[in-house]
C-alpha cells in the first residue's frame, strides 16, 4: 500500500500534474476468491475475461480490482499499470489503446525507493514475446480497441501488450 500511494505521489504530481482529480480516493478491491474475480472481471463477447486486474471509471469514484492469488511483485506490477489508466482517464485524454496500453506497461515496470522513482525498464518477458512471436502488421496494431481480438484474447492480447510496450 505504501508504493501505490506513493507511485500516485510520485506519478500524479510529476507526470498528471494538472490532472483534475475526483474528490473521493481511487477505491483498490484486493480480491482473493477466484470466483468473485471471476464474476466481477469485464466480458468479451459474452465472456467472463480472466484478468489479474482492471480498471473502472465511476462517476463519483473510480475502482482498481486486484487478484490477490498473484505474487506480491505481480501484484505490484498489476497495481501501477491500472494506476496508469486511472490517470489517463482522469486527464480526459482519448488516447489510442495502443497508447494508454504501452503507457500503462511503461509505468508498470516503476521501482520506488524513498523519493524516487525508475521506470522504462527491459522486461524480460515482453521481450520474449517479440522475439519468438510474429508481430502484428502496424496497420492492425494502431487499429486495436476494447473490442478487438488482439486486446482481449490471451494469446492475441499478449503480443499486443508487448508491442505497446515496445512501440
Amino acid at each position: 500500500l505504501r508504493e501505490l500511494e506513493s507511485f500516485h505521489q510520485l506519478v500524479g504530481t510529476f507526470v498528471f500534474r494538472s490532472t483534475e482529480l475526483p474528490d473521493l480516493p481511487i477505491e483498490v478491491l484486493l480480491i482473493g476468491d477466484d470466483q468473485t474475480l471471476r464474476e466481477l472481471a469485464p466480458e468479451y463477447k459474452g465472456r467472463k475475461l480472466t484478468v489479474d486486474g482492471y480498471y473502472q471509471r465511476g462517476q463519483d469514484r473510480d475502482f482498481i480490482v486486484l487478484s490477490g492469488k498473484v505474487s506480491s511483485r505481480t501484484l505490484t506490477t498489476v497495481a501501477y499499470h491500472e494506476l496508469t489508466h486511472y490517470f489517463v482517464s482522469r486527464a480526459r485524454m482519448s488516447p489510442p489503446t495502443w497508447l494508454s496500453e504501452g503507457l500503462a506497461e511503461y509505468f508498470a515496470t516503476a521501482v520506488i525507493q524513498n523519493d524516487e522513482m525508475k521506470v522504462g525498464a527491459i522486461v524480460p518477458a515482453p521481450m520474449q514475446v517479440l522475439r519468438n512471436t510474429p508481430l502484428i502488421p502496424l496497420k492492425e496494431f494502431l487499429a486495436v480497441d476494447g473490442n478487438s481480438p488482439y486486446y482481449n484474447e490471451s494469446f492475441k492480447a499478449n503480443v499486443f501488450y508487448s508491442q505497446s510496450w515496445a512501440f
